[in-house]
């Protein structure tokens, strides 16, 4: 896989004009008139070229499917090359986030969003305690009615609002502690899979134990049991290529040290 060019960088960290006003990608090259205009502008002949960037950008469009346009190479054949991954057309930062949490040694581990889970659902438990209990709720509605026989309807309205956003807080409350406990659950459920399954891999180091121990018992099998070197010499080569075939690795360092034994 190729790197990706200056002029794709540039494009995708969005740090100069990205298109042009017909829509098109306008060209992320650097138009070599803008900086002879520059250097003489600002009698300045020391700051790199390629830190003249935006300002010195090419006001030309892109040409179809490509970053810059004819004049800084946008006319110039490409080769085919092998289908590019989502990293490659990823924006810069994100794909810089991409790479550096799958460089996490917790990257397929749930655990912190696990404890995540558990403090906002302790959390909302303690929002719970501070919300209204069912006899403040029914002294708020006993006040309302007490205003409503004086006459003070204003009042009365309030007190009965107040207890109706105590129940419903209380509700809404409620309703996100049971989703927060379902979501515990699946990713408990989903750790607890991957710990499994994690366990029953084999490690590369154990396949190549294995697979030394496999070719030892043959290789000294073939000593043991074939008398005639060329048959042997032969048994041995055909092991090794069905190895090869298997593995994809050959096994031929690991024959010919058996033999020189």
């Amino acid at each position: 896989m190729p790197p990706i060019s200056k002029p794709e960088q540039r494009f995708k960290a969005a740090s100069g004009e990205q298109f042009t006003d017909s829509g098109r990608i306008r060209c992320h090259g650097l138009a070599k008139s803008k900086i002879r205009i520059w250097r003489e502008t600002y009698e300045d002949n020391d700051t790199p070229t390629d830190e003249l960037w935006p300002e010195c950008q090419c006001g030309q469009t892109a040409e179809e499917g490509q970053y810059v346009c004819r004049f800084h190479g946008g006319k110039t054949p490409r080769t085919v090359n092998a289908p590019r991954t989502l990293l490659d057309v990823m924006p810069l930062d994100m794909a810089e986030k991409y790479r550096a949490i799958v460089a996490s040694p917790d990257y397929i581990s749930r655990k912190e969003d696990i404890n995540l889970i558990q403090v906002r659902r302790n959390m909302l438990v303690e929002d719970l305690n501070k919300e209204a209990d069912s006899e403040e709720i029914w002294g708020l509605v006993h006040e309302a009615v007490v205003k409503l026989r004086k006459g003070d309807a204003l009042n009365a309205l309030k007190y009965l609002e107040q207890a109706t956003t105590s129940v419903d807080n209380k509700n809404d409350v409620w309703q996100e502690i049971y989703r927060v406990e379902k979501l515990l659950g699946d990713m408990t459920t989903v750790q607890m899979k991957t710990a499994k399954d994690l366990q029953s891999m084999a490690t590369t180091e154990q396949v190549t134990a294995l697979i030394s121990t496999l070719l030892s018992i043959i290789i000294s099998s073939a000593k043991t049991y074939i008398d005639d070197p060329v048959n042997r010499s032969q048994f041995s080569a055909h092991i090794a290529t069905e190895f090869q075939r298997i593995i994809g690795a050959t096994p031929k360092q690991v024959i010919d040290a058996k033999l020189a034994d």
